[in-house]
């Protein structure tokens, strides 16, 4: 089964995983909603899960499809490859992490590699996984301006009031946003503000 938003990839991945004799894919879904509606119907021996799903966080369904569905192996496939998303999914119970920029041979690796019942973490993203607290912190580099934005987004200013306090143009403040949800690995603001609340963000430019 694949759960990503995007039509496209899961079509990408279909074609790859079409070379694949062994491999049949019984289900896609394009939201955390359609995915669990699905599941309760049908379940498969290997879930592909983006972590970026339009209405639930992939890392929220992790243990919950764990706990309901604990015959599901889950690799997680996503543009999010922060040591602590990695971390997080591999600890709520999923057995498998990759980024979307991997290749097909290694996709259908960890795919085998996880049906026979071990883990795969793909080898650019398994060092990462290791680094403590202060060096993760590190990875998200974000300019003065974003970071001025970003405090104002964690006080619950809107981008118009954002834009008169900081004295730049309102498209200014959204390109800001757009890179700050970039660099973070999120699609809203909401889980923007989690993510630098959760990694300690603010703590650590203050104690600079």
């Amino acid at each position: 089964m694949i759960a990503d938003d995007h039509p496209l990839i899961i079509s990408g991945i279909v074609d790859s995983l079409n070379y694949d004799e062994e491999i049949l894919v019984v289900g896609r879904y394009i939201n955390g909603q359609a995915l669990l509606t699905g599941l309760s119907i049908r379940q498969a021996d290997i879930l592909l899960l983006d972590l970026l799903l339009p209405d639930i966080d992939g890392r929220e369904l992790i243990p919950i499809i764990t706990n309901e569905y604990p015959s599901i192996s889950i690799i997680v496939l996503t543009v999010v490859v922060l040591p602590s998303a990695i971390r997080s999914a591999m600890l709520g119970g999923c057995k498998g992490y990759l980024s979307k920029d991997t290749d097909s041979q290694t996709l259908l690796t960890a795919i085998h590699t996880v049906y026979d019942g071990a883990k795969f973490i793909q080898p650019l993203l398994a060092t990462q996984a290791l680094l403590d607290d202060k060096k993760e912190l590190s990875e998200v580099n974000i300019t003065p301006r974003e970071c001025d934005v970003l405090q104002l987004l964690v006080e619950g200013l809107t981008t118009h009031e954002i834009s008169e306090k900081l004295f730049i143009s309102f498209r200014t403040v959204e390109n800001h946003r757009q890179h700050l949800l970039l660099k973070f690995g999120v699609k809203n603001v909401a889980s923007l503000v989690r993510e630098a609340l959760l990694q300690g963000f603010f703590k650590k430019n203050m104690d600079k």
